[in-house]
């Protein structure tokens, strides 16, 4: 797979061109650069942000998973490098959106409260977790994932109920699915779960809620929120918009954490330098934000089918894609 990965050969550390900075690409040198990078990357990277915003838009999942893919595949970026970039691009995209969710009164405090503590751990031990498997393993585990998604959008396309009407025209009694129930945010017809993974109230289910978004996150460097809105709805039995809300807060303090860490350990190791991440999210966080207010009303004009088709086609590219690369 072509990433970097703290430059890593043969099992040793090499101690020079500490991972932050692409390696040369000789179609741009001498060529005009901003904040060390060619015009042609910051354009590419523009691109990415704006489409995975538009991804995770549309069905309020798998942007990261696109952003991630991107970087490794065709940046060449290593996770040391991607995962600060990632993190602090949800520090700012995922901290408006709870900021507007608690403004509409949709998070809920006492159940949030409890989680982020697991969700914090979990993004740190899936930090090191990460780096302990190396960039080739997580791009396979990428790869995997995307194809789990893609497969469930497809069996969701085959459904019968699954027609051509807009967002606009579900109700929540036609949205039996976890995809039709996004679709419903839109006349904010969703209700809380009836059914669902019965837990007492406790650290028990407070780590069951909160530890595998921190850790899919840590690990794979995805915001996590397509993990932990399933977790609130199932585990938590509230409805979609709540759990969507609850979620937003907790991704943004593990993304906070996530940065420190990354941050931290990156930079004391020689892996990246400190300015690296944060042009790179500078870049890409105008993107993001962009794309999603785009992928937001995708979502409330264009039929369901369609949607999940987009979206089916850009997990299963995503998968064979990162499965092919190893």
């Amino acid at each position: 797979m072509n990433v970097v990965q703290g430059n890593v050969v043969k099992g040793n550390v090499a101690p020079s061109i500490p991972s932050g900075m692409p390696f040369i690409d000789t179609d741009h040198v001498g060529g005009a650069k901003i904040g060390g990078y060619s015009v042609a990357d910051i354009v590419g990277l523009v691109m990415l942000a704006l489409a995975a915003g538009v991804t995770g838009g549309m069905m309020t999942m798998g942007g990261g998973v696109l952003q991630v893919a991107g970087m490794m595949v065709f940046f060449g970026y290593g996770m040391y490098l991607i995962r600060p970039v990632v993190f602090l691009t949800n520090v700012v995209v995922y901290g408006a959106a709870s900021l507007r969710n608690d403004k509409a009164q949709l998070v809920q405090w006492d159940k949030v409260k409890p989680l982020i503590p697991w969700g914090i751990a979990g993004v740190i031990l899936g930090y090191f977790i990460g780096n302990a498997i190396g960039d080739s393993v997580v791009g396979i585990l990428l790869g995997l994932f995307a194809l789990i998604m893609a497969g469930k959008a497809v069996m969701e396309i085959l459904q019968p109920n699954a027609g051509e009407e807009t967002a606009e025209s579900i109700s929540a009694a036609e949205a039996e699915d976890e995809m039709d129930e996004l679709m419903a945010l839109a006349d904010g017809t969703s209700r809380p779960k009836a059914s669902g993974l019965a837990l007492p109230e406790g650290h028990a289910r407070s780590a069951v809620l909160g530890l595998p978004m921190g850790l899919f996150s840590g690990i794979l460097g995805i915001s996590g929120g397509v993990i932990e809105v399933p977790l609130q709805r199932y585990v938590g039995r509230i409805s979609l918009q709540n759990a969507i809300a609850n979620s937003s807060v907790l991704v943004f303090w593990a993304s906070v954490a996530g940065s420190v860490v990354a941050f931290l350990h990156g930079s004391s190791t020689g892996l990246i330098h400190w300015e690296a991440p944060v042009t790179l999210a500078l870049v890409m966080i105008p993107g993001a934000y962009v794309g999603g207010i785009i992928g937001a009303r995708l979502m409330r004009v264009l039929p369901v089918r369609v949607l999940k088709g987009v979206y089916a086609a850009t997990m299963a590219a995503i998968a064979l894609k990162m499965l092919t690369s190893v």
